[in-house]
């Protein structure tokens, strides 16, 4: 008798998540622009104080002074318009006047992949103060999923072969056909482009050897930026002549050690500048050390796009980034 329980129990277990997964199959794919947000609450508090206080946490500006663009753009929704289409966007927060402060996070309620936030206060003052509360967690995991989202874009559409890459590299990556090889030597130097109406999008990977970087005389950071700009210096040149790429000095990078695939690296963001010319944007650069090969393996974004928005440029270099392999067992 007891075990026919235990076998009716997991029966009935297993039969709940079947249907639980039927059910979430059966969702519509959401829909939005990239780094879009759907927020649902009422006009009377989204056009007073309230509105700019969430404005203010939740869009933000993006990437940490990196470029100077709200991290979010924002649909606005009053509940009483919030209608079926609208339920489809891929990140919502909701945010009313309940009878608790509460705060609460689902996925895939009413699309997938789906967020939704809902942020209840008792009143105006406890909604600013829950928002600012969870707001580093709703941009946090809006942004992952953006990310994710653009990586699967990736995933989905034509890309280089890795035989070039592999050669060179000893690892592969996803690169979108519409970045043409601009350049590639045997040092190895591989450089990649996407053209844009008024500027470039740029992928580059070279690498140092392990003792260069870890030399004595100075710090394995300022050693990483030195092998930058000699790179730079070497192969990327400006429209005017003795116009190179560098680093823009005047801007404090913003440096995180990281871990990828168990290798180490860093993760650094910052400015360049052209030299000798008036041209300049933002980089993105990881920094792997590869015992294997015995180096510090440089891969490395920019964009070249002075005055124009880079955000959605910039998401879309990091999960091209993010999407080396190293491993040949996966390869």
């Amino acid at each position: 008798m007891k075990h026919l329980l235990v076998c009716f129990i997991s029966l009935f277990i297993l039969f709940s998540c079947q249907e639980q997964k039927v059910s979430v199959s059966k969702l519509n794919e959401s829909f939005g622009a990239r780094n879009e947000v759907a927020i649902v609450i009422e006009d009377s508090l989204w056009n007073n104080w309230v509105g700019d206080s969430i404005r203010k946490f939740i869009v933000r500006q993006a990437d940490n002074r990196l470029v100077n663009e709200p991290m979010f753009d924002i649909v606005q929704y009053s509940p009483k318009i919030f209608s079926a289409k609208a339920k489809l966007s891929r990140n919502i927060l909701a945010i009313s006047i309940d009878e608790k402060n509460t705060f609460s996070w689902q996925k895939s309620v009413y699309a997938s992949p789906q967020n939704v936030f809902y942020v209840n206060a008792t009143d105006s003052k406890e909604i600013v103060t829950n928002v600012k509360k969870y707001a580093d967690s709703i941009v946090n995991n809006i942004r992952l999923a953006e990310l994710n989202e653009e990586q699967h874009y990736i995933n989905r559409i034509p890309t280089h072969s890795d035989s070039l890459f592999k050669a060179l590299i000893g690892s592969t990556i996803q690169i979108p056909l519409y970045y043409q090889l601009a350049m590639y030597t045997e040092e190895p130097f591989l450089w990649y482009q996407k053209a844009l109406p008024s500027g470039d999008v740029n992928l580059t990977f070279y690498e140092f050897p392990i003792e260069y970087i870890e030399r004595k005389g100075g710090t394995v950071i300022e050693h990483i930026l030195q092998a930058k700009d000699s790179v730079a210096k070497n192969y990327i040149k400006g429209a005017k002549s003795f116009s190179y790429l560098m680093i823009d000095s005047s801007f404090t990078p913003m440096i995180e050690k990281r871990d990828y695939q168990n290798i180490p690296y860093y993760h650094i963001q910052g400015k360049w500048k052209m030299m000798n010319d008036f041209v300049y944007g933002p980089y993105i650069l990881y920094v792997f050390k590869d015992d294997y090969y015995k180096r510090y393996l440089f891969v490395e974004g920019f964009i070249n796009d002075t005055n124009k928005p880079k955000r959605d440029h910039l998401m879309e270099l990091e999960a091209i980034m993010q999407s080396i392999n190293f491993y040949e067992d996966n390869l």
